[in-house]
């Protein structure tokens, strides 16, 4: 991002972020992910909308208050429905911004985002932020973010190389009975790691890419 995050433009889009969520909150892991801030970036974000009480803190996540609302010129929505203990995570998907492209076009994808190396990276970060809104398979990604296998799993298969993603445990299928792998994000990478390791694969990608 061309602004540093505690500016008004950072703050507003932090806000946003949250804001525009099922449940209205984010973990600190998914704010840093989306909006590609290193840990120090993310707490000088968090401490200064904490202090103009735009954002409140409840446990690991972060949601909008009142006048947070009031700095987007929005109304405070009404409280989102959930089931039992149960929480989305937060992370925008990345295809949901505005795109000078149709989204079905392949060639015009192509020409919005550029380079393969850039179309990789979109990729290996629209999956993690899928992951980092809990387990999933790979078929589930495939649906999820419209991608067909032959370029979802070698995206993830990366993304477990780079010690981003690890296994997570099995899902039955209920009328096979097939076991499919679930995937996470690490538990244990801190927010400067795993930014790092984005880049890092950024790089190797650019570089593998004529």
């Amino acid at each position: 991002m061309t602004d540093t995050p505690t500016t008004t433009e950072g703050q507003a889009r932090a806000l946003a972020l949250i804001s525009t969520q099922p449940t209205g909150r984010c973990t600190p892991q998914q704010l840093a992910l989306e909006l590609e801030l290193t840990g120090r970036e993310l707490g000088g974000l968090l401490r200064s909308l904490l202090q103009r009480d735009l954002v409140r803190e409840v446990p690991a996540t972060y949601y909008v208050t009142p006048a947070g609302y009031a700095a987007l010129g929005q109304a405070v929505p009404p409280a989102p429905a959930t089931s039992g203990n149960s929480m989305t995570g937060c992370i925008a998907d990345p295809e949901a911004r505005p795109l000078p492209a149709q989204r079905h076009s392949q060639p015009s994808v192509e020409a919005a985002y550029g380079t393969a190396a850039k179309r990789r990276r979109h990729d290996h970060r629209r999956i993690a932020a899928a992951l980092s809104r809990g387990p999933k398979t790979d078929r589930a990604l495939q649906r999820e973010l419209e991608l067909a296998g032959s370029t979802e799993r070698p995206r993830r298969i990366e993304l477990v190389r780079a010690g981003i993603v690890v296994e997570a445990g099995y899902e039955l299928a209920e009328r096979t009975g097939r076991r499919s792998t679930l995937w996470a994000i690490a538990p244990d990478l801190t927010l400067d790691e795993l930014e790092q390791r984005l880049t890092d694969l950024r790089r190797a990608a650019k570089l593998a890419t004529p």
